[in-house]
């Protein structure tokens, strides 16, 4: 994997919270083109991020820590931070699949994983159709795999998301200093919302629900 990884000509840029990695760079997943850190020494651990997170927004002080004592494979999922988004579903299936492909291309045949909200459930996806590539499984920050525990009126409150209340967040920011294309965001949001969040969850046959409003 090449150090200072180019995506249409231009370095990608890297915030100076993190450590350099020892290598970084696009792995090819076979359904996409998936980009991919590694940290530290040690046992690997695969850090799996959040709806609409990066490496740096979701593991800025976590990331140094593991890999004190960890090799870090740190990865962006479809559509998030420097990794774009494919003509597919947002799915915890797709993106498990997509995880264990990486960690074939890169001949890592089994790994402890973490995962943060949605990363843990792509993580808990993962370690229930590849069970032979996770050792041990970490989900923190409110993973949320099966909608039917969740009250319906938290659930109904999705119903009228308009995918621009996130513009100008924080998760917008991080998303813009590192993606291949910034303009994707609402795209990436709107796909969140109708593909993951709780409640709306359809399995391999969902779609992208469209933003309604007069802007896009």
């Amino acid at each position: 994997m090449p150090e200072n990884p180019k995506r249409g000509g231009a370095l990608v840029e890297r915030p100076a919270l993190l450590a350099s990695p020892s290598s970084c760079g696009y792995v090819d997943a076979g359904a996409l083109e998936m980009y991919c850190e590694r940290h530290g020494d040690g046992p690997p651990v695969v850090l799996l991020h959040g709806a609409f997170g990066t490496i740096e927004s979701c593991f800025a002080n976590l990331l140094p820590e593991l890999a004190r004592y960890f090799e870090v494979i740190a990865v962006e999922l479809q559509g998030h931070g420097r990794t774009r988004d494919v003509d597919r579903p947002l799915t915890y299936e797709g993106m498990a699949a997509d995880t264990a492909a990486l960690l074939g291309a890169l001949k890592v045949p089994r790994v402890h994983v973490a995962g943060y909200s949605m990363g843990g459930a792509v993580g808990l996806q993962m370690a229930l159709d590849r069970r032979e590539l996770v050792d041990q499984l970490v989900c923190f920050g409110g993973a949320s795999f099966d909608p039917s525990g969740i009250y319906p009126e938290y659930m109904a409150a999705f119903e009228s998301f308009d995918p621009h209340q996130l513009d100008g967040s924080r998760w917008h920011a991080a998303y813009r200093r590192v993606a291949p294309d910034p303009d994707a965001w609402t795209s990436l949001v709107a796909k969140v919302m109708s593909s993951i969040v709780p409640g709306s969850r359809r399995g391999p046959g969902n779609v992208s629900r469209r933003c309604r409003c007069q802007r896009c």
